[in-house]
């Protein structure tokens, strides 16, 4: 499994069918997905295994820290590592990172905390339906 950082407009198609897969009717458009790649402190960032996508990641980098804007991993590749190999790859790259997830997440919430996330605060009211996000930090020191 390689992490490959997107380069080039047209991989941005792969990846919004991937977003729409994943998300369906949460997923970013696709002019949301080619602005994000366009703009300068964002990232995005493909899984490959055998020359497919199993998952991604986009990032915010406020120079500070990175923030997760999305992550995901095909339903059918769950559950193998493939979400693990995303985060330490991108721990790897040595800022802490930042996320907000929907409170009743519960196995978005379990698999940040095995990957040394801690909670650190609410968003009240944060999405659509009103529901509330959990703020998680990861830092080296959590760990």
């Amino acid at each position: 499994m390689e992490l490959k950082k997107i380069v080039s407009k047209k991989e941005i198609k792969k990846l919004y069918k991937l977003e729409k897969e994943i998300f369906k009717d949460e997923s970013y458009s696709f002019k949301q997905m080619e602005e994000i790649f366009l703009m300068e402190n964002y990232s995005c960032y493909i899984l490959m295994k055998e020359a497919q996508i199993k998952g991604y990641i986009i990032l915010f980098d406020n120079s500070e820290a990175f923030e997760i804007m999305k992550i995901g991993v095909l339903e059918l590749e769950r559950k193998q590592g493939m979400g693990n190999k995303i985060l330490e790859d991108i721990k790897r790259l040595g800022k802490d990172i930042f996320l907000e997830v929907k409170e009743n997440n519960y196995s978005a919430i379990s698999f940040y905390e095995k990957n040394y996330f801690k909670r650190i605060g609410i968003r009240k009211n944060y999405y659509k339906n009103s529901e509330n996000a959990i703020l998680m930090l990861f830092s080296k020191e959590n760990i």
